[in-house]
């Protein structure tokens, strides 16, 4: 079984998965599986498929219980559809139920001690020479495992010199990148800028650090918080469509300014509006 390490380990891992697939490991968790379909809020948005989750629902066995995520898709209206099948304990409790059979450890491979013929690590002390050319002073070859250091009869050594310069390996990524940049399908191409920019500005380093600007809509935001926030005022036509009426529509668009403004920890800005779409802070 690929990704496994040994024989047991994918024994175990077949037996999750099967009892997993049945429901459980009894005739009654079986009986109790259910396979579930529901659509629920954007507060799901954090759920992904392969996580546990639990629910109480009136058609769930005993009325509450645990399930796994296997499917998750985020409709228009910011609504979620979520799929997934019922778990128990005793799925991943391979004391309960059935136990799979034991396989025996494949035997640990002899060491091989035998003398392969090739030396052990070659040190020296390098000089430069004239014309260029470099001498190595002071060599010493090391025993290989057995113990043998395999020079016993050379004539001559064969060596390699490999000299690295930092700023022209530098250079040489730079002009790397700037080719491959050129080249990447139109499709790609204003996606990939500001990340060879990053990269072009601060080396690839830049790429890995956090990014210390966060731009993104209120909903993209909710849940996390900044020491400074620019809030904008400005909404999308389907918002200032329900700001501009009366009730619920607007209410809901005025809390969603609501959690833009408490994501600040310290400071907030309200910037001025950059279109006619916009509501009133």
């Amino acid at each position: 079984m690929s990704g496994t390490c040994t024989k047991s380990q994918a024994a175990r891992i077949i037996s999750i998965r099967l009892r997993e697939e049945l429901g459980g490991t009894s005739i009654a968790e079986w009986k109790a599986a259910r396979q579930l379909v529901f659509r629920t809020t954007v507060l799901a948005l954090n759920t992904e498929p392969g996580m546990v989750c639990s629910m109480t629902h009136p058609d769930m066995p005993g009325g509450a219980g645990e399930f796994r995520v296997s499917s998750w898709k985020l409709n228009k209206d910011y609504s979620i559809d979520i799929q997934g099948r019922t778990t128990t304990d005793s799925m991943y409790d391979l004391v309960a139920g059935p136990k799979p059979a034991d396989v025996a450890a494949a035997p640990v491979p002899d060491e091989n001690l035998q003398d392969n013929g090739v030396p052990g690590i070659v040190t020296g002390t390098p000089k430069l020479s004239d014309y260029g050319t470099f001498a190595l002073d002071q060599m010493d070859v090391l025993p290989d495992a057995s113990g043998n250091a395999n020079i016993v009869g050379a004539s001559e050594v064969a060596m390699a010199l490999y000299y690295i310069d930092e700023l022209a390996t530098d250079l040489w990524a730079k002009q790397l990148l700037q080719w491959w940049a050129r080249r990447v399908a139109p499709v790609f191409h204003a996606r990939v800028q500001f990340p060879v920019a990053a990269a072009m500005a601060g080396g690839p380093d830049a790429l890995e650090e956090s990014p210390r600007v966060i731009v993104g809509t209120i909903h993209s935001v909710k849940g996390g918080e900044a020491d400074v926030v620019f809030l904008f005022p400005d909404v999308s036509p389907a918002g200032d469509a329900a700001y501009q009426k009366h009730g619920p529509q607007r209410d809901s668009v005025i809390r969603l300014f609501y959690v833009g403004m408490t994501r600040a920890r310290h400071t907030l800005y309200i910037c001025q509006r950059e279109s006619p779409l916009a509501v009133t802070i």
